[in-house]
């Protein structure tokens, strides 16, 4: 079998959905404006068993949750991975409304800027990884922020 088949016919598997059926599992939230690493990320996260959304900015992010807990009434995400510097809503931006709805998830910042600990410490994020990182650093953040392991 090929990765990424399904095991009983050798037809593609769909992607970890965010939503799951463990209650203690919600999923990663990568807000990152740009579409080929966001993708990225999102492909390494679904391929090591994590529940994903992306969105690509913190407005989008927003909508998606606040249309996801409607519909749903899913619980917040496990983890945000978020990027600072967006158009349309910021990383600054994002986390202070994300924060004035009561959430509380963990947050690790995704920066290419030198100031990368300033800028998660202005908005009292978990976490920071610098841009460019590599797959094993992507994972190691995820991994030390999450209290439980991929599905």
């Amino acid at each position: 079998m090929v990765e990424g088949e399904h095991p009983q016919d050798g037809s593609p598997r769909s992607p970890a959905p965010f939503d799951s059926t463990d209650a203690s599992a919600n999923g990663v939230l990568i807000v990152e404006d740009d579409d080929e690493l966001r993708a990225l990320v999102k492909l390494v996260l679904e391929e090591s068993g994590y529940g994903v959304i992306a969105a690509q900015n913190g407005q989008d992010a927003l909508r998606l949750l606040g249309e996801r807990e409607q519909r749903d009434g899913a619980k917040e995400p496990d983890l945000i991975l978020l990027d600072m510097r967006m158009p349309v809503m910021n990383g600054w931006e994002f986390a202070r409304r994300y924060r004035e709805n009561g959430h509380h998830a963990p947050i690790v910042v995704l920066t290419a800027a030198v100031h990368a600990a300033q800028f998660a410490d202005e908005i009292k994020a978990d976490g920071w990884l610098s841009k460019p990182f590599s797959l094993n650093e992507l994972l190691d953040a995820v991994k030390s922020h999450l209290s439980h392991s991929p599905r």
